[in-house]
């Protein structure tokens, strides 16, 4: 079976985490189902992996240059990049089956209170935490490593040349910075083309390199893609899925737009969104603000429907549309065409 030994968590804590004077404790953490129905065979491996990851780096927190490592549990929250909730579970081994057995194993303690304490997190959830733990990692000044729905099929993936990767998604960071508007064809079956144009005035790229050499920063591992959330206008959500929009206007904003660099290492699509949307080109609706966006949490009608969801334009996950091309628009005439037929140009 596809697994990580001790001393390769230790080459892959020590590349994704570059020490900091200020390190202390690493937190492994993991949500547990709020009841036993909504568990499903991935989860379950997902949360022994976590067991198995934090037993193996509680061994060697010396090599790390740390003073202990936290395995850290809390009840789901039922959506994808909802909040929080306001406390968690330290826990010194083994996860209940269902959240209800946490209060048999430990005192709840504050989030904040954990935040403050621990320095680094790994985190392998069902439900993405990425946009709340970016939130508080500006606030408390921790890094985290968010891998919700992680499965040990993406192991490969945790292995490959961080520093290459990094370079090529800089390389498309630094374009996302100066273009004014993105501009795509999509076709459909070769056969039938759609134009859309995409506003990227006063917003700036972002770099998910897998890396995360700055306190006070959160990002997904695996990672390999350039970010950007498109200019909302300030103003109302628009968008597509008619049913969904109806009952939840702000799911259908226009959130990011995705250019991941992973295929070009080999990696072939797991069906799970943390590795497929490093892959390609992709599209995200929902929750921005956690990217420099506008549209936070209080723009949807509860917690439960908070969502930050993308759509991945790459030929096995999205085998009738190909991206036909992608220029950017720089302003003053400047364009660059990024993509063509699905493949990057500047490469």
């Amino acid at each position: 079976m596809i697994g990580l030994t001790a001393d390769d968590l230790c080459r892959l804590i020590i590349g994704v985490f570059p020490r900091l004077p200020d390190d202390r404790f690493l937190g492994v953490l993991v949500d547990i189902p709020s009841q036993a129905q909504m568990d499903n065979d991935l989860w379950k491996e997902r949360r022994l992996l976590a067991v198995e990851w934090y037993e193996r780096l509680r061994d060697r927190f010396v090599e790390l240059q740390l003073h202990g490592v936290r395995l850290i549990a809390y009840p789901d929250i039922g959506s994808n990049n909802a909040d929080l909730p306001s406390h968690a579970f330290i826990l010194d081994d083994g996860l209940p089956d269902t959240a209800d057995g946490l209060t048999a194993q430990t005192a709840p303690l504050p989030f904040s209170d954990i935040f403050r304490k621990t320095q680094l997190f790994l985190a392998l959830t069902e439900y993405s935490a990425t946009a709340p733990l970016k939130m508080a990692a500006r606030t408390f000044g921790f890094r985290a490593a968010t891998m919700p729905g992680f499965t040990r099929n993406m192991i490969p993936a945790l292995k490959i040349d961080y520093n290459t990767v990094s370079l090529k998604v800089m390389r498309i960071k630094e374009r996302l910075d100066r273009a004014q508007a993105a501009r795509v064809v999509f076709s459909v079956d070769e056969k039938q083309d759609f134009k859309m144009t995409f506003d990227l005035r006063h917003r700036s790229g972002h770099a998910s390199t897998g890396r995360f050499p700055d306190a006070g920063t959160a990002g997904n591992l695996p990672s390999g893609e350039a970010y950007i959330v498109p200019y909302e206008g300030e103003e109302p959500a628009a968008g597509t899925e008619a049913e969904h929009l109806r009952r939840e206007p702000a799911y259908g904003n226009m959130a990011e737009l995705g250019f991941g660099i992973l295929a070009d290492f080999g990696l072939k699509a797991t069906g799970s969104i943390l590795l497929d949307e490093k892959l390609g080109f992709h599209v995200a609706f929902g929750r921005s603000e956690h990217f420099g966006g506008i549209t936070g949490p209080d723009a949807f009608s509860s917690p439960s429907e908070v969502i930050h969801l993308d759509r991945i334009y790459i030929p096995s996950t999205q085998p009738r549309i190909q991206i036909r091309s992608l220029d950017l628009d720089y302003g003053a005439g400047e364009t660059e065409r990024l993509m063509e037929k699905g493949r990057y140009l500047i490469f």
